[in-house]
């Protein structure tokens, strides 16, 4: 070979490898005039995409994806153990005893499922929205079911950046396998109780993920006497707020407190006694109710606690109802 000498290729390489490769250089060059060229471009490429591949393809926690156009933005939630329920005092036998939970990673929706998102669902479907949605008629608890109320016919103004509401459970599990159609090799669902308790609180332990007391900087949330919705300070919204617009939690999701209750996967029991530990949901044949948990625009604040819980109907449609997937890692 002509010109082969260590010094001339150390004026080359070392210039790029110098701090990570100096020793894997030294090495090839003290061989340089018995090897090709060829050969030691080659060791050092391969020891460089090496060195900067990452170790695995498990996205990092708060990693932010989206699997398709229309699908949800989602955001990697690490694997953790917390506490579940009311860890302060048990202030009512739904949500307690608190409990030790581990829950493996997982990705979760940034935002709750959009109006826009959930229509074009619809639109590739057909799904049906025809039964009919729960609505309060006289802005004091006074319900009523209107036939011709559904998710893009709700009583009240929203856009497309608006949480869909008037959505049940079963709307819910038929969206997330629309997903799944629509990304082969996707494991898209709702979240276990547990997986929405763990992310709602993302390692804090406060009744909110900012501190013991509500506030509207940070939520979307009704009045303090039940039911209405109110707006104030930062929430300027008497109904559904744009998904968003408050600062998300420690894990990077918004609006996990108010705006609209979320279906999660569990059927729901009073209490936890019997429930899975290992973050896995509480599933029963026939379930009569499923739960919800997040407040809502329309409610007290109470009800927004990282550790309330609230159950409908698995075919319920009312009109503060949404939901957020997650999908398996």
């Amino acid at each position: 070979m002509r010109n082969c000498s260590p010094s001339r290729f150390e004026d080359v390489w070392l210039r790029v490898y110098r701090k990570s490769h100096y020793c894997l250089v030294s090495a090839f060059f003290a061989n340089a005039c018995r090897s090709s060229v060829s050969l030691v471009a080659t060791a050092l490429l391969s020891s460089s995409v090496a060195a900067q591949e990452p170790a695995g393809n498990t996205m990092q926690p708060g990693a932010v994806f989206r699997d398709c156009a229309d699908c949800p933005e989602m955001v990697v939630i690490p694997s953790g153990e917390f506490t579940m329920g009311d860890i302060h005092a048990w202030r009512g036998a739904r949500a307690g005893p608190p409990r030790a939970v581990r829950v493996g990673a997982f990705a979760a929706g940034r935002f709750e499922v959009t109006v826009s998102e959930y229509a074009a669902f619809v639109r590739e479907t057909g799904h049906d929205d025809d039964g009919g949605c729960w609505v309060d008629v006289s802005e004091d608890g006074s319900w009523e079911h209107r036939t011709g109320a559904s998710w893009n016919n709700t009583g009240f103004g929203q856009a497309n950046d608006h949480p869909a509401v008037c959505v049940s459970w079963n709307d819910a599990k038929a969206y997330v396998q629309w997903l799944n159609d629509k990304t082969p090799g996707s494991s898209y669902r709702l979240l276990t109780e547990a997986e929405w308790e763990y992310a709602a609180r993302a390692q804090t332990k406060a009744d909110y993920w900012w501190g013991d007391t509500p506030s509207r900087n940070y939520a979307n949330y009704g009045m303090e006497t039940c039911c209405q919705g109110a707006a104030s300070g930062a929430d300027l919204w008497v109904s559904t707020s744009p998904v968003g617009r408050f600062p998300a939690n420690p894990f990077g999701l918004h609006d996990m407190h108010g705006n609209a209750y979320e279906w999660v996967e569990d059927c729901y029991r009073k209490g936890y006694g019997g429930a899975p530990s290992d973050g896995s949901a509480l599933t029963t044949a026939g379930c009569p109710q499923r739960v919800r948990r997040g407040g809502t625009w329309y409610a007290i604040p109470g009800y927004m606690t990282s550790f309330h819980r609230a159950s409908a109907k698995a075919s319920e449609r009312n009109f503060y109802g949404g939901f957020r997937v997650t999908r398996t890692l």
